[in-house]
């Protein structure tokens, strides 16, 4: 991975999956990462995961890292709108 990094290649990559989003008629799209800073750079904005589909945070509660979860939910909206859902306090 380090030889690709500051290269753009992750970069294109979420455009790619944004513009794929925008194509399907999505009013969001999100994502779990380690690395929250390089998605809020692509236009996303830390979010609380219980907020995504229960589909999503289902998973999450069953996750052995679930009380210790390291992973940051990001969030971009697709139509102007501000559907960004702001960070639960503490968490």
């Amino acid at each position: 991975a380090g030889d690709r990094q500051m290269k753009g290649v992750g970069a294109a990559i979420v455009q790619a999956c944004v513009e794929e989003g925008r194509v399907l008629g999505l009013d969001r799209v999100f994502a779990l990462t380690y690395k929250p800073g390089f998605f809020e750079k692509q236009g996303f904005r830390v979010a609380n995961v219980m907020e995504f589909p229960q589909k999503v945070w289902n998973e999450c509660v069953r996750c052995p890292f679930f009380t210790n979860c390291k992973e940051v939910a990001v969030v971009q909206d697709l139509n102007g709108a501000d559907l960004s859902v702001p960070m639960v306090p503490g968490g």
